[in-house]
């Protein structure tokens, strides 16, 4: 590294970054030049830890809404050498099985399952939906979107992923190009956890639902923080990974629990829904939805509207925009009833 790296700087978040409360618990502190926040650093991102020598793994815990945040975070140069260089992402989408196969099944996938339950929950026809994947990486949600008839769009910080994006179809939106009352379904995939500010996020992606529509939030559970912290204080088994899931340094800066969920829902004036059998199976009405010729994925697939809500590891959550008279107001917007 140069000598330039070595500057690297850390912005401190005094208050909650989800609830805005000054209230929080200080649960553990670890320079990172420092094992063992150094031993995962070095382990995870093949760098010297050398050049965050200014900065210190702060764990907090919000008095009020139970946040688990990291106090000090990278600034934009950092986070931009974090997500840009030292994150391996060796998912090119034009050479990933995985992706292209979703691709050539988009009926059978997760993402068109849950666009598809979001669609009958609030009813209103696949074809007329507006979506917005944020963060969405390369496109991969968005793009199924768009393959069920959706009009389709998506942010990133990646130019080359924006543009890979706008190649393929969807509409490709700066962050501050989202606007107010446009979207009747927001997909959040792994995302809140890595952001700086999650409430002043929300409450932006919020004012772009229209009456009615839906905020997905997916991120890991923070339920089991005390006890992983509790081993990784006593460092007996060397897990240094392990105890550190969901609260990992410079990349997972916010650890959200159920509670810390409602409490944003609360905030942001959004309220937590959940939909019925008849919405959440609504994929067994599309052409192709299950994958009747392979058991076990159709079995997979039909646990799956139940399970992601019960996920000990992962917190999925639809968080509902509904003023006075949402549906009939959801209704005049789209021409249809429920």
């Amino acid at each position: 590294m140069d000598t330039q790296a070595a500057s690297y700087r850390f912005v401190e978040r005094p208050n909650c970054p989800a609830c805005r409360s000054p209230t929080a618990a200080a649960l553990y502190a670890c320079d990172f030049t420092e094992p063992p926040i150094a031993t995962f650093i070095s382990n995870q991102y093949k760098i010297s830890t050398s050049v965050l020598a200014s900065g210190r793994y702060e764990l907090m815990r919000c008095g009020h809404c139970g946040l688990y945040y990291q106090r000090w975070m990278g600034d934009t140069d950092l986070l931009s050498e974090l997500y840009g260089v030292w994150v391996n992402d060796c998912n090119i989408p034009d050479i990933d099985e995985i992706y292209q196969k979703e691709l050539r099944h988009f009926a059978q996938s997760r993402d068109a399952h849950e666009i598809v339950a979001v669609a009958s929950f609030i009813g209103v026809p696949v074809s007329r939906l507006r979506t917005l994947d944020y963060g969405m990486g390369w496109a991969l949600w968005a793009r199924i979107a768009k393959a069920l008839g959706c009009h389709s769009f998506g942010t990133e910080l990646s130019p080359a992923r924006m543009d890979y994006a706008h190649f393929h179809g969807v509409e490709v939106l700066q962050d501050d190009e989202i606007g107010e009352a446009a979207f009747h379904f927001i997909n959040t995939e792994q995302v809140m956890e890595h952001l700086s500010d999650p409430f002043n996020t929300g409450k932006r992606l919020a004012a772009a639902l229209i009456p009615g529509g839906i905020l997905k939030i997916s991120v890991p559970s923070g339920e089991e923080v005390d006890r992983r912290l509790s081993r990784l204080k006593q460092g007996s088994d060397g897990n240094v990974r392990g105890h550190l899931a969901g609260i990992e340094p410079l990349e997972h800066v916010n650890c959200f629990t159920k509670k810390s969920l409602v409490k944003l829902a609360e905030s942001l004036g959004l309220e937590i829904v959940r939909p019925a059998l008849r919405d959440a199976y609504a994929f067994l009405r599309l052409p192709g939805g299950v994958s009747l010729a392979r058991p076990a994925k159709a079995a997979k697939e039909l646990i799956r509207p139940i399970y992601q809500f019960h996920n000990p590891r992962n917190l999925y959550v639809w968080m509902r925009k509904v003023p006075d008279q949402a549906i009939g107001v959801l209704g005049e917007l789209n021409g249809v009833g429920r």
